[in-house]
């Protein structure tokens, strides 16, 4: 997966649930053309789960992606 999405524009998705047990979860995955790239997936318990939340989950997965 990694070469085949090397130096290619991608789109970020962050999308965020509840599971069964009740806990929170977000999903972090980029799209290229027709691949897909699941990041992670985080349990956001305890977390205030605001814009700012979100812009820094954001940053933290672009520079993972970026790097690996």
């Amino acid at each position: 997966m990694k070469t085949s999405i090397q130096g290619a524009k991608a789109t970020l998705a962050i999308d965020g649930w509840p599971i069964l047990t009740k806990e929170p979860i977000i999903g972090i995955c980029f799209m290229s053309g027709k691949k897909f790239l699941l990041a992670n997936t985080v349990n956001t318990t305890g977390e205030h789960h605001t814009s700012v939340y979100s812009i820094e989950r954001a940053k933290h997965y672009i520079a993972y992606v970026e790097k690996e």
